[in-house]
């Protein structure tokens, strides 16, 4: 079925595809190493992934044959046009973006498109560790990746976010029984759910859940009763007030009408803004989830001083734990001497391009003499040193942490907001 594809191979990364769309398998490959990488982070999985194949259909009917051969997913013929990605195990079959206009509804963006590679990867993910996959609710599944991809963030064609957006403007919000049994309130709605999740009990119940969880029961696994998380989460995304303190959660008043329908109504005390739906304002951002932000854009900026003068490079952070960020750097590398020579004195830029927003953390790094360390970080995420230790040894490595500091936020969906705290 693939003999007239061509194919694009990198690492653990596979791309078939036609001719006429090399550029847009090159911006696939791109798009989920990058994709990959973040949700490796995120769900902290260890070791070598499986390899993920991407196939790049040039048209409806060879999407519809690929889907039905290659995934062994059931869909009708033509399938609807708007219907351009479909995930199994760890395949994707995508509608390529040279086919948007004659065979889809939509058109092709290219931001839209890399967050929905990464949302097929999200239920690669899932179904890669997750003990009861098949009994995953609807709501869960869709709502986790459109949270992991960032598609709430951004108005775009595919519609996650307006119409949260919609019912905030009327006061109108679904029940939990609402979300769980109508499949567009699933998509739509889902990842607030998932976001209230993370930010009310962290990132690590996300996790929890997904590795976990094998009878489809969120609630439960919660430790919360389905009532209790309506309040909470009505509350939660609701009644946001612009000056950054939670209001108190009101009882949610239901009529018939709203029962019949499975609408709740609500009344905020003023309209939620857009930008508070991007990211809801609060008095400060706790430690967790400045760790998180990091696992998920690793990639940092770090500044040092060397005889006066400020110095500055790129760094990967390549472990994330509960006591900080941990780096690694060659004995003799300059940036060794900088830092070992200032107490070290750092400070840091890390930027979620997605979210348009700034972290910086200034504070002073400690050297972490961990053997144990040393390897799991060359076995993991710098591959690239093992010839470099086979020849010379784990000794010409050194590992900083920064354990506590400073940090400053600049928010440019917010209209440049900045916000400034210690962790």
């Amino acid at each position: 079925m693939l003999r007239e594809y061509a194919k694009r191979r990198d690492r653990h990364i596979e791309v078939c595809y036609h001719d006429r769309d090399r550029e847009s398998a090159e911006d696939t490959v791109r798009a989920l190493e990058k994709g990959a990488a973040d949700l490796a982070t995120y769900f902290e999985v260890e070791g070598p992934l499986p390899l993920l194949r991407a196939i790049l259909a040039p048209d409806r009917a060879a999407f519809d044959a690929l889907v039905a051969g290659i995934l062994r997913v059931e869909i009708e013929k033509p399938s609807d046009p708007r219907r351009i990605a479909q995930s199994q195990r760890t395949d994707i079959v995508l509608l390529s973006p040279s086919a948007y206009v004659a065979h889809s509804t939509y058109r092709h963006v290219p931001g839209d498109y890399r967050r929905m590679i990464r949302h097929e990867l999200v239920h690669v993910f899932q179904e890669h560790l997750s003990p009861g996959i098949e009994e995953s609710p609807l709501w869960w599944d869709e709502g986790l990746a459109v949270y992991l991809s960032g598609q709430w963030r951004h108005p775009s064609q595919f519609r996650f976010r307006e119409p949260v957006l919609e019912s905030l403007r009327d006061g109108r919000m679904p029940t939990l029984h609402a979300i769980q049994v109508d499949r567009s309130l699933a998509y739509s709605f889902g990842w607030t759910l998932v976001r209230f999740v993370e930010q009310e009990n962290g990132k690590d119940a996300v996790v929890r859940i997904v590795r976990q969880m094998k009878d489809g029961d969120v609630f439960a696994a919660l430790g919360e009763d389905a009532g209790a998380l309506q309040t909470a989460w009505s509350a939660w995304l609701g009644m946001l007030p612009d000056g950054g303190r939670r209001a108190s959660r009101p009882r949610s008043r239901t009529t018939e009408t709203s029962r019949r329908i499975g609408v709740a109504e609500c009344h905020p005390p003023r309209a939620l803004s857009e930008s508070a739906i991007r990211s809801p304002k609060r008095s400060a951002m706790n430690r967790q989830e400045i760790l998180d932000f990091v696992r998920r854009n690793p990639t940092s900026f770090m500044a040092t001083v060397e005889r006066g003068q400020p110095r500055v490079r790129a760094m990967q952070t390549p472990h994330v734990d509960d006591e900080g960020l941990v780096f690694c750097t060659g004995v003799q590398k300059n940036v060794s001497r900088q830092l070992q020579a200032t107490d070290g004195a750092v400070e840091l830029a890390y930027w979620d391009a997605e979210g348009n927003v700034l972290l910086r953390l200034r504070g002073r790094m400690a050297v972490v003499d961990s053997l144990e360390l040393k390897k799991r970080i060359v076995e993991t995420t710098f591959q690239f040193l093992k010839p470099v230790v086979a020849q010379h040894g784990y000794e010409v490595l050194i590992l900083f942490r920064l354990s506590s500091g400073e940090y400053r936020t600049w928010d440019g969906q917010s209209g440049g907001r900045e916000e400034a705290g210690t962790f």
